[in-house]
């Protein structure tokens, strides 16, 4: 057994050992490394105070119910701008300067008149012959295929041009040898091809209105001044023929099965208020033209009854006042917003002036929520009410700090 002073030694030259071997290891090992281990300590500060962030919370209550109520029935007017709609007649025409066709037993003379032509435009052309020698056939062809042929005789000709495409096309006037003499002519003093374009103007808009459960009467009323035929349809269905002209006011009620199609493609679940979608189309034949006013679609909501929304809320204690934020989808008829809380027995408005869809804010001290205090949290509840009819999506509340 080994005496007790050289076990001692011998544990302290192991242990030197591994304090120089973890000083050259740290030595040689990058900077950033060494940190990691050790720990940066030329930035540690040492407090005795505790500072608590707290977050800003936001509480959130959807509404599903409407607010107010109806007690008689209430008309509403959704109006549109006056305008006007038309199917009109544009000429244009290609002129050619004179120039005459010969023929021979040696072959035919022709003359190409060239254009971009449109399948949905009219044509026709129109010929002064001045002069013919012997009994040639006057031949008339579009983009190669003869639509006119007849023996030429002096006069005016009008002649309608089929089978134009839309692109570059080409119309060809021919002299063609016939009969017994050698040589035959026709001269042209005027030759124009005639284009007549068709400008229709119609007129298209879209009339959203705010129902209550898509409930009510739907009218279109307008006054149509002007001549010819004019239809009117609304979502892809004619509701109005209106026939040699008309300068007297109009009004058709929105069929039922047009309005159950608008309340069906709004798709709105969970609320009251179902924007519905009319889009009004108004067109005339050809020839037609009619200035529209007074237009407006007229929606006739029957007696809703008085209705008011309770909140039950749950807020934290953070801050000295709360921001109120009231989403409205829509005001069917205008009216002040009355908040009314309980147990604090506080109460507040959004006069009807500053009411709007959308987002309407209001701030109020925390003693407003205050009044049952519970582990540092307001709970309470929060009474909805109107004296028109309003269609609130949701109130959130924030603290202002």
């Amino acid at each position: 057994m080994e005496p007790p002073v050289e076990r001692l030694s011998a544990a302290v030259a192991v242990l030197a050992f591994i304090i120089i071997g973890i000083m050259v290891y740290l030595f040689l090992i990058p900077p950033a490394s060494v940190s990691n281990l050790v720990g940066n300590f030329t930035n540690l500060t040492v407090t005795n105070t505790t500072s608590t962030v707290v977050p800003k919370t936001s509480y959130y209550y959807p509404i599903t119910s409407y607010i107010g109520g109806n007690s008689q029935p209430t008309n509403f007017t959704y109006p549109f701008n006056s305008f006007m709609v038309s199917y009109s007649a544009v000429n244009s025409s290609i002129a050619e300067k004179p120039f005459t066709l010969t023929s021979s037993i040696f072959g035919t003379s022709s003359n190409n008149i060239k254009f971009n032509g449109s399948s949905l435009d009219s044509y026709y052309l129109i010929l002064n012959v001045s002069s013919v020698s012997g009994t040639p056939y006057l031949k008339l062809e579009i983009n190669g295929k003869y639509f006119y042929s007849s023996v030429a005789t002096r006069g005016l000709l009008k002649i309608s041009v089929p089978g134009v495409s839309s692109g570059k096309d080409v119309l060809t006037i021919s002299n063609y040898l016939n009969g017994f003499a050698l040589t035959q002519s026709i001269s042209f003093s005027n030759v124009s091809l005639i284009q007549t374009s068709y400008i229709n103007t119609q007129f298209s808009k879209q009339v959203v209105v705010s129902s209550i459960l898509g409930l009510g009467d739907y009218t279109l009323q307008f006054t149509p001044i002007g001549y010819g035929n004019m239809s009117v349809s609304i979502n892809g269905v004619t509701v109005s023929t209106i026939s040699n002209g008309s300068n007297t006011p109009r009004s058709f009620s929105i069929p039922e099965s047009i309005v159950n199609s608008a309340a069906g493609a709004a798709k709105v679940t969970g609320s009251e208020s179902v924007p519905l979608a009319f889009n009004l189309d108004f067109s005339v034949s050809e020839g037609g033209a009619y200035v529209v006013t007074d237009d407006d679609i007229l929606y006739s909501i029957p007696s809703i009854p008085v209705k008011s929304v309770s909140i039950p809320y749950t807020v934290k204690d953070t801050s000295p006042s709360y921001i109120f934020s009231l989403y409205v989808g829509s005001v069917v008829k205008s009216g002040n917003v009355t908040f009314s809380l309980y147990p604090s027995g506080e109460s507040f408005s959004i006069p009807a002036s500053s009411l709007s869809t959308g987002e309407n804010i209001v701030v109020e001290p925390a003693s407003y929520l205050a009044g049952d205090e519970t582990n540092g949290q307001y709970t309470g509840i929060i009474t909805l009410s109107s004296d028109g009819l309003i269609v609130p999506t949701s109130l959130t509340i924030t603290p202002s700090s």
